[in-house]
């Protein structure tokens, strides 16, 4: 406003002082300007006077351009990325670094060599064991050969002799009881008859070398062949005698007892040949591995391996270096997969579901948002100092190269989802009596009340479910300081026209807004430096 006065003064001083002025119009312009610098004076002075107490200049009214969306209710917590899995791999033993076969930043798989150890710096114990190695390797392979090749071949013959025997021993017990024929009778007397013909050819021969040392090879053999002789005999005289019905009581009792134990050995023969048919069981296994596992782990000992497949985040040895049981030697991690552990309180772990969408927002990288998912709820609750919370685990959907084990981050579970309606800001709504309104800004008439009905809300928002509010519109956001400066003295519509009081922000999503859309900050109309009042023609 100063700035337009002394503009108007500089002006009629150019014109005074111009070479072609005309001196009507330097007459006119003086009466003029004063009457123009006596009337902004007058108004300024109103305006001033009329200024409510306790309104400052630089206080701005904020507006916000009405949307649609979908209202979230979420539950915020904080926690620190950890990794799928981490682990520090130590030495499980002393000696010198003979190799280092990973470096940092390295994928790895399970099982992998990490780093060894010099084998002539290894302890005795360790050079000890590798003997034991080879002999529980040696025992494991003759364990399994021993259910295939020439061991299940013997099996299945001594299957086969134990059966014949059965079978000749179940003949001559049951035979003891069969009613014979004529021509059996005569065929077992024949036998009797035969062999006995025979025996005595063996008794001579052995009367022969009876007096010679009992290691002569001759004398050996004719006992040998007397006992052959005999035996056969006597089956043939049990076998004449049960057809004529002469078996004695002992002759019974001795054939079936022989028949009973060539069953039973038939049975275990046949046991035997299935077990090495069917190979070892997994006892038998476990049982027969357990040695050889024990040595490799004490061969073991000289290596570090890598327990999971997954990227070395440190690796400490270099060659040449003397390392003690203990010592650190690498840090492992699963980085697949990152997730963050939060506490939730006991009145909100209701509402936590598995499978929940959730957002990340890490400390260091606060422009980024990460997609999250909740994929565990804890069952019991933790006490600390009286209040009880539960663990609640979230895994990032998709991490990138900035996610690091360690990271501060917040954590927007969601809990609930509304259907799209149209939501404002919760400063803006308005409780007025025993109803809700908000103030919406409307051309020619200023700001006024409009009735809503109101639905659930969140930290920033609230519903809103019926009344004649529109998207787009325009609504205040602190509509107490108009509200206070109308009650004072002029209104906003007025102070505006000539440029004073207060700003006016307009605010929206993605930043402030002009009342025509757009972008815009602070809204201000600013007085016309340029304007200079023209005498109407004619004037003197």
């Amino acid at each position: 406003m100063f700035s337009r006065l002394k503009k108007l003064w500089k002006r009629g001083e150019d014109v005074e002082s111009g070479s072609n002025s005309n001196p009507k119009r330097r007459r006119w312009l003086a009466p003029a300007i004063l009457a123009g610098m006596l009337g902004l004076a007058l108004i300024v002075w109103g305006l001033l006077s009329n200024r409510p107490a306790g309104v400052a200049d630089s206080e701005a009214i904020q507006f916000y351009r009405v949307e649609s969306g979908v209202l979230e209710q979420t539950i915020d917590a904080t926690g620190n990325i950890r990794a799928a899995q981490a682990v520090s791999l130590t030495w499980p033993t002393s000696g010198i670094v003979d190799s280092v076969l990973v470096q940092e930043g390295q994928v790895v798989e399970r099982g992998q060599s990490l780093a060894t150890l010099a084998q002539d710096s290894l302890p005795a114990s360790l050079l000890l064991a590798q003997a034991d190695y080879l002999e529980a390797k040696t025992a494991l392979e003759d364990f399994y050969n021993s259910f295939s090749g020439l061991a299940l071949v013997e099996a299945q013959k001594a299957v086969s002799d134990a059966r014949v025997a059965y079978e000749d021993a179940h003949y001559a017990y049951e035979s003891l009881f069969g009613v014979p024929n004529d021509l059996s009778v005569e065929d077992a007397h024949a036998q009797v008859i035969l062999i006995q013909d025979q025996l005595d050819r063996a008794q001579r021969e052995y009367d022969k070398y009876a007096n010679k040392p009992l290691d002569n090879p001759n004398r050996i053999h004719a006992v040998q062949a007397l006992a052959d002789v005999q035996d056969r005999y006597d089956d043939a005289v049990r076998t004449y005698n049960a057809l004529i019905g002469n078996a004695s009581d002992i002759t019974v009792a001795a054939a079936q007892s022989e028949m009973l134990v060539a069953e039973q050995v038939l049975k275990d023969a046949q046991a035997e040949y299935e077990r090495l048919l069917a190979g070892p069981t997994a006892e038998e296994t476990a049982a027969a591995e357990a040695q050889l596992l024990a040595a490799e782990s004490t061969l073991k000992q000289a290596i570090v391996e890598a327990p999971f497949g997954g990227r070395i985040a440190l690796a400490l040895p270099e060659s040449g270096d003397y390392v003690q049981t203990g010592d650190v030697a690498f840090e492992i991690i699963d980085d697949t997969h990152y997730y963050v552990d939060v506490s939730v309180n006991e009145l909100d772990i209701h509402e936590v579901e598995v499978g929940q969408a959730a957002t990340i927002v890490l400390d260091a990288f606060q422009e980024r948002t990460y997609e999250a998912e909740v994929v565990k709820v804890g069952a019991i609750g933790q006490d600390s100092s009286g209040i009880i919370s539960y663990s609640v685990v979230v895994e990032l959907l998709a991490p990138d190269e900035t996610v690091r084990p360690g990271m501060t981050s917040t954590v927007s579970i969601t809990v609930s989802e509304s259907v799209e309606t149209l939501l404002v800001p919760n400063e803006a709504v308005r409780l007025e009596g025993e109803e809700y309104v908000v103030y919406v800004l409307e051309l020619g008439s200023g700001l006024n009340p409009i009735l809503v009905e109101i639905g659930a809300s969140s930290s920033e928002f609230t519903q809103i479910l019926g009344g004649e509010l529109q998207a787009g519109d325009m609504i205040a956001l602190n509509p107490d300081q108009v509200i206070n400066q109308e009650q004072a003295g002029p209104g906003i519509g007025f102070l505006r026209l000539f440029g004073a009081g207060p700003q006016t922000q307009f605010s929206g999503p993605g930043g402030p807004q002009g009342p025509g859309g757009g972008t815009g900050g602070t809204f201000q109309d600013e007085p016309d430096n340029d304007f200079v009042p023209v005498p109407p023609e004619g004037a003197p």
